[in-house]
């Protein structure tokens, strides 16, 4: 803990409040040491700190211990005192001698002192340490200190502790709502008095009745607050009639009930209690000890904003859903009853719900993101997926009904390519049977009929597959089917004409096979009797190469001839020509090429020979040369022995190799061919070889002329440096005769510069040496007349510098006395504010006056600022000189309280107009709740439930306005709306529109439930009437002749009579009740049978009557039919030739 000040006959409370009048003096010039605690005999480091806004070039002053206390060893420096800065230390007398450079920097340690408790007297108690007679001295030697004694509070043996908590680390609120925190304290020393500062968000409050204190205060512990110019409270914390408020021990001391900003609309916000000071109870001697103890903070949530966030939530959401369910409505007619929302209105009520519990369990801005934004989310996503799956299966719904009708047009298509189809291949049949009588056409007929019949399966396979989905897609082979049936005929007309010309071709084609057979055979005589002569004639020649070509095309011939004989096997015409030329040819070359060998041979030897002469004469050549090279290397290196001839002696053994390469590669350029040519660049290599000795000799000569530069380079430069050591020696002698004649002068610049001079003389004639180190002659000349002249300028710029020091002295003095005249009249200034603000803060509590206390503080602050810098404009030079505006100041200190005054009424304007807000946001949900019913409920009627609620809010306007009219002169204005009665009512509506909405549903499903039942029954009689329809034209079509008349009629007074009971039924249920009704389809579909059946026996008498007038009937393949029967497709052949196909 860091001990404060000691209090010597006081009370803590009297110091605080005492302490809330002061005004923090501005920078001064001081030495002092920071309160300390030594809790053992071990020595402990005090660092001596020294503020300072000048220079200081002297520092003196005495240590005063008390009696417990002793110093162990002497000072130690800190970085701001260089080691050229003497501390003297005599007892407990510190003098700091700096000499010519100031101490470093403005603030900090400048020294550590070691100090100790005295053997056996550690006790727990405070004593006081101090520094007196302290002087500081600034550049001129000129006290700048006002300070001349102080001292520090040093704590022995055990240190008092205070360690401050609050009970809980967050408060979750509402705006207007009062919360209570808690302050809680562990202590092991008795606490005699404490002061602290709270700080609160905008508009947060904490009154002084709504404190409670615990059992650990005493009886007569008092709170007093002040409002700080930052808005903060400060609390004292006394107890007037003892020193003990509280005994050591832990647990709470008292309860703030701070009351939030009724318009507080932030998230978050903290409570901070801060700079937390205690004080002791006495000690025997009276002493008090003061303690910084640690604060701590309460994080402030809004709970109220979160819920505010949630409602606007899900009032859009049910907004966004009612759009949503408009535009299904419209956009998606047939299908919108399959797309109520039902699940997402649940949804967004889950999301109301579990916002408010969580509201009231304090525990919203927790779980905010995971109870709304996720959840809100995914109802957005679900409203927007709500409205494209209903467009989508609107669309899928009209693609439905368009798939059956054009899948229905295009199966008939099919049906009747097929049957064409059918027809064609009967009329082929019957025409190959009578124009070729012996031709066999089964095979060609059947294959022509599998695909027809394949055709009408795969027809109504296509037909079948897309019964629930997809379009029908199946086209008749039509070419293919037709190329079966043509080849029905062309199949009969072939195979009567192939067989006549088969056996002639055969007998032809061997015939002229065997011809070709006797020439091959000659060809390979005259090949066997070539090979024999050339292997006698030519011994040394290869011709295996030409003997393979000729005989590989004399079996080449044998092998087409047998091909071509095989190729007409079955059919076609034998036709072969043997090669004879060129096979001729093939056997003549081999006679030819065995003659060229043998000569090619011969010639090859001597070329060989004639090569390897020329290229032995040329290595001879290159030996000599290598020979030459080596007498000339030995020799330069004894004549020159500096030389360094190795790239020249390179030079030429490389010429040489590359000769000797060069020859290689002409010889083996000419190994199987060509004649040796290579000639030795002889000359080249021998002037390689002069030039080693003619660089040897160059080179020694050039290493003989550097040595003796060198030499002169040296000697030129400690010329120089004696010259510029004699500079030196001069200016040394001139800066200790100044130091003596003129001990205040400050020629430190006058020094360095000469200094410098003969530092860069040094500099400059190193780089001159150096810049001659591998080539050129030494050249630097010193400049002795300047430095000469910046020797003298020390001696000069002493005396004259000695003179101003002594006048500047006296200006510093005057001035130094105006300043302190304009300074006494800005303290009387202060300390009239300060009884204007203990005034407003007991007359208005409530008050924020901060911007007129702050301008009258500023307006002080000025002015001491303004005599300041009037001071510091004349540390230097001139005299001071300022006026204080204390009339102006004096009116600015009057305005705070006309403010004060001000705040009041506008205070209670603001909490008025929050009510209203809040009256204007119940407002808002009502008008939120009526617009939802209207979009999700429109067919109900909540008059009732929505007067109720307009009445409460209209009720809380005017209680609100006798409020505020209360208050018009004074006091402050107080009224509460009771929101959660209001809203509870706002709900009601809600919950009275969705119980009218599920009756008004119920009924709505039984009427929609009875209309599609209906619906269903005319469907299924609207089938029986197309069933009917179709039977009609079937008769019409099918049998012409035949009177169904009765049969008609019996069907459709059924059909009719259906209906008709099918509306009653509708009919009788339109209030109340289930449609149940469905007609008897079976009975109705035995009538419709009946008329086929009556045509069909009126048909078969007509076909008996027709075989006694000489017609007949055939069955599709042609064959006639004796005794048909029902459901038969037949041709009908009349008499006359007429052709007729008919369905019996």
């Amino acid at each position: 803990m860091n001990l404060i000040k000691k209090i010597k006959g006081l009370k803590l409370a009297a110091l605080l409040l005492a302490a809330m009048t002061c005004v923090m003096a501005g920078a001064e010039n001081r030495v002092y040491v920071k309160p300390f605690n030594i809790v053992d005999e071990t020595p402990v480091v005090v660092p001596v700190f020294m503020d300072n806004d000048v220079d200081i070039n002297s520092i003196s002053f005495r240590i005063d211990l008390p009696d417990e206390l002793e110093l162990v060893g002497e000072p130690e420096r800190t970085d701001r005192l260089t080691n050229s800065q003497e501390i003297l230390f005599r007892g407990v007398a510190v003098v700091v001698n700096t000499y010519e450079a100031p101490v470093v920097g403005n603030s900090g340690a400048i020294m550590t002192l070691k100090v100790k408790v005295k053997d056996g007297m550690l006790t727990n108690k405070a004593v006081t340490f101090g520094l007196s007679k302290i002087s500081m001295g600034d550049v001129n030697n000129k006290v700048v200190n006002t300070q001349k004694s102080m001292t520090a509070d040093v704590m022995l043996g055990e240190q008092p502790e205070y360690v401050f908590s609050g009970s809980a680390p967050e408060a979750v609120i509402s705006a207007g709502e009062t919360f209570p925190v808690e302050v809680c304290l562990s202590n092991n020393f008795a606490m005699g008095g404490m002061q602290f500062v709270v700080k609160m968000p905008a508009g947060f409050d904490i009154v002084n009745t709504d404190i409670t204190h615990s059992n650990r205060l005493s009886l007569g512990t008092r709170l007093r607050k002040f409002k700080q110019p930052d808005g903060s409270l400060k609390y004292v914390v006394s107890d007037m009639s003892s020193v003990n408020i509280a005994d050591a021990g832990e647990g709470p001391l008292f309860i703030l009930y701070v009351k939030a900003a009724d318009n507080y609309s932030d998230y978050e916000g903290k409570i901070t209690v801060s700079n937390v000071e205690v004080s002791t109870v006495p000690d025997g001697s009276g002493h008090t000890v003061s303690v910084d103890a640690n604060g701590f903070e309460v994080k402030v949530i809004n709970g109220g904003r979160y819920l505010a966030d949630a409602e606007a939530v899900v009032a859009g959401l049910r907004s966004d859903l009612a759009a949503a369910l408009t535009t299904i409505a419209s956009e998606a007619a047939d299908v919108k009853d399959n797309f109520t929302g039902a699940d997402i209105t649940a949804a967004i009520d889950a999301i109301e719900t579990a916002a408010r519990e969580a509201a009231a369990s304090k525990t919203l801005q927790t779980v905010y993101e995971s109870v709304v934004t996720e959840p809100a989310a995914a109802v957005s996503a679900s409203i927007e997926q709500l409205v494209a799956d209903a467009k989508a299966a609107q669309k899928a719904f009209e693609d439905e009904v368009a798939r059956k009708a054009a899948n229905d047009a295009a199966y008939q298509a099919s049906l009747t390519e097929i049957q064409r189809l059918t027809d064609k291949l009967n009329e082929m049949r019957q025409t190959a049977a009578a124009s070729y009588p012996d031709a066999t056409v089964d095979t060609q007929v059947a294959a022509a009929q599998a695909a027809l019949d394949k055709a009408k399966a795969e027809a109504d396979a296509a037909r079948a597959a897309v019964a629930d989905e997809g379009n029908y897609s199946y086209a008749v082979d039509t070419a293919a089917i037709e190329a079966l049936i043509k080849a029905v005929g062309d199949e009969a007309a072939k195979q009567q004409a192939a067989a006549d010309a088969e056996k002639a071709r055969v007998a032809a084609n061997e015939a002229a096979h065997n011809a070709v057979l006797d020439e091959i055979a000659a060809l390979q005589a005259s090949l066997d009797a070539t090979k024999a002569a050339a292997a006698e004639s030519y011994p040394d020649a290869d011709v295996d190469k030409q003997v393979a070509a000729a005989q590989a095309a004399i079996d080449k011939a044998k092998t087409e001839a047998a091909a071509a004989k095989a190729a007409v096997k079955d059919e076609g015409n034998y036709s072969y020509a043997v090669d004879k030329a060129t096979i001729e040819a093939l056997i003549t070359a081999v006679t030819n090429e065995a003659a060229k060998q043998q000569a090619a041979a011969d010639a090859e030897k001597a070329r060989v020979a004639a090569n390897e002469a020329a290229h032995n004469a040329v290595l001879d050549e290159i030996a000599a040369l290598q020979a030459s090279l080596d007498a000339t290397k030995a020799a330069a290196a004894e004549s020159y022995p500096d030389a360094d001839v190795d790239k020249q002696v390179a030079a030429a053994q490389a010429a040489i190799d590359k000769a000797k390469t060069e020859a290689a590669a002409a010889k083996a350029a000419v190994k199987d061919e060509g004649n040796y040519s290579y000639a030795v660049d002889k000359a080249t290599i021998e002037a390689l070889i002069t030039a080693v000795t003619n660089e040897a000799a160059k080179q020694q000569a050039a290493v003989d002329a550097e040595k003796a530069r060198v030499a002169a380079n040296e000697a030129a430069h400690k010329a120089v440096l004696d010259e510029i050591a004699a500079l030196q020696a001069s200016l040394d002698a001139t800066k200790a005769a100044a130091a003596e004649s003129y001990p205040d002068a400050d020629v430190d610049k006058q020094v360095a510069a000469a200094q410098a001079a003969i530092d860069k003389a040094k500099t400059e004639a190193a780089a001159a040496k150096a810049a001659v180190k591998d080539e050129g002659n030494y050249s630097y000349a010193v400049d002795k007349a300047t430095i000469e002249a910046l020797i003298t300028a020390v001696s000069n710029e002493a005396a004259r510098d000695q003179a101003a020091k002594d006048a500047e002295a006296k200006r510093v003095a005057d001035n130094e006395a105006a300043y302190k005249a304009s300074i006494d009249e800005i303290a009387a200034l202060q300390a009239a504010l300060d009884a204007m603000k203990t005034k407003v803060a007991a007359t208005y509590p409530d008050a924020n006056v901060t911007a007129e206390t702050v301008a009258a503080q500023s307006a002080i602050d000025k002015a001491e600022a303004g005599a300041n810098a009037a001071k510091s404009a004349v540390i230097l030079e001139g005299n001071y000189s300022y006026t204080v505006d204390t009339e102006g100041i004096t009116a600015l200190i009057n305005a705070i309280e006309t403010a004060a005054e001000a705040q009041r009424v506008a205070a209670n304007e603001a909490a008025y107009q929050a009510t209203l807000a809040e009256i204007q946001r119940l407002t808002d949900k009502l008008d939120n709740m009526k617009a939802l019913i209207a979009t999700t409920y429109p067919d109900v009627n909540v008059d009732e439930a929505i007067a109720a609620a307009a009445a409460a809010i209209e009720a809380a306007k005017n209680g609100a306005a006798d409020a505020l009219a209360a208050v018009k002169d004074e006091g402050k204005y107080s009224y509460t709306v009771d929101a959660a009665a209001i809203e509870a009512l706002i709900d009601a509506i809600r919950t009275a529109a969705a119980e009218a909405q599920a009756a008004l549903d119920k009924e709505n499903a039984r009427v929609e439930a009875n209309q599609a039942a209906y619906e269903e029954a005319i469907a299924k009689i609207d089938a029986l009437q197309a069933a009917l329809d179709a039977m009609k034209a079937n008769v019409e079509e099918n049998y012409p002749d035949a009177d169904v008349t009765a049969e008609i009629e019996a069907a459709q007074a059924a059909i009719d009579n259906a209906r008709s009971e099918a509306e009653d039924a509708l009919e009788a249920v339109a209030e109340e009740g289930t449609f149940a009704y469905s007609p008897d389809t079976d009975s109705v579909d035995a009538l419709i049978a009946a008329i086929e059946t009556a045509a069909k026996a009126a048909g078969i008498v007509n076909i008996e009557a027709d075989a006694a007038k000489g017609i007949l009937y055939y069955d599709i393949n042609g064959r006639r039919v004796i005794n048909p029967e029902r459901g038969m497709v037949v041709i009908r052949l009349t008499p006359d030739g007429q052709v007729t196909k008919i369905i019996l």
